[in-house]
């Protein structure tokens, strides 16, 4: 579950994006929930996303109501692309000097 993403505007066209997410995992007793939130932090400790590593932080876990919540965040930067601005098209310009 994708908690409350946002992002900041940094430099240009630079943003920085937070994603949080929750991931619920329901199990029948304690000790797989907490076999499983330790192999969740090894596994998510390092994901890729279109071919680029990406590190899972502020990992933690709770169980609460016999489910597992286990928490972490990917922070990324982007970059935007430049908008495409219509270039000038050319300009003729003639002149010359009267006398008089």
């Amino acid at each position: 579950l994708m908690l409350e993403g946002s992002q900041d505007k940094e430099l240009d066209r630079r943003y920085k994006r937070f994603h949080p997410f929750d991931i619920h995992y329901f199990a029948s007793s304690n000790s797989e929930r907490y076999e499983v939130a330790e192999k969740l932090t090894d596994i998510l400790g390092l994901i890729e996303m279109q071919g680029k590593p990406i590190r899972g932080t502020k990992m933690r876990h709770t169980i609460v109501d016999d489910v597992l919540h286990f928490f972490v965040d990917y922070n990324f930067y982007v970059v935007r692309p430049k908008p495409v601005v219509s270039t000038m098209q050319k300009l003729k310009i003639e002149g010359g000097l009267k006398d008089g």
